[in-house]
């Protein structure tokens, strides 16, 4: 499988215990975003019209730890989820949490997002040219950075996480909600490289 898009790369800013990240991420009650990259204008779906089904898997042994999302075929390398898209392959890491995210408008899916704990990247696709871009902010403690993908493409964000460190990923419906101003949060789930 082919996976070409734009690449954002993002460093690992302080260096906390794992517990401080976690008391940071429930004290915060939301995500601040302090940067964007470049997508295209959101027109909000109703949020009536979007249903979302997803994978917490660990990349140890393959299994589903959480989420409605099938494991389709384990390898001795990694893990394998079908899609639509270009489905999902998530390679073996030792204590590792995978998450796969897929976001539907009636049965139609048109976006999807996963984290990849052994190269510790964000992968968000944006299935459908219809003027809408489902975000993505990931909290690094009170800060968070909003990501989109532009029509019928992906975005690749690269970060460099500490080992078994924890951040919140929070899917939204409008840009102006990623950056902390609305209430059109779809979905949320700590996520652990």
């Amino acid at each position: 499988m082919s996976h070409q898009g734009t690449t954002t790369q993002r460093k690992n800013s302080g260096r906390r215990s794992t517990a401080a990240k976690i008391a940071a991420l429930a004290a915060s009650g939301g995500v601040l975003a302090a940067g964007l990259s470049a997508t295209t204008p959101a027109q909000a779906y109703p949020n009536s019209e979007l249903s979302y089904r997803y994978a917490y898997v660990n990349t140890s042994d393959c299994s589903l730890v959480a989420g409605n999302l099938k494991v389709d075929a384990k390898y001795s390398n990694g893990c394998l989820l079908k899609d639509s898209i270009d489905d999902t392959f998530f390679r073996k890491d030792s204590g590792g949490r995978a998450l796969k995210v897929t976001v539907y408008r009636g049965s139609s899916l048109v976006s999807k997002f996963e984290f990849h704990p052994l190269d510790e990247k964000l992968w968000i696709y944006d299935n459908s040219n219809d003027h809408d871009t489902i975000y993505a902010t990931v909290a690094e403690g009170y800060y968070g950075y909003a990501y989109g993908a532009p029509a019928k493409g992906k975005t690749v964000v690269d970060y460099n996480f500490d080992e078994n460190d924890y951040k919140r990923l929070t899917l939204y419906d409008n840009k102006d909600d990623a950056l902390g101003t609305g209430s059109d949060q779809l979905w949320s789930h700590l996520i652990k490289s």
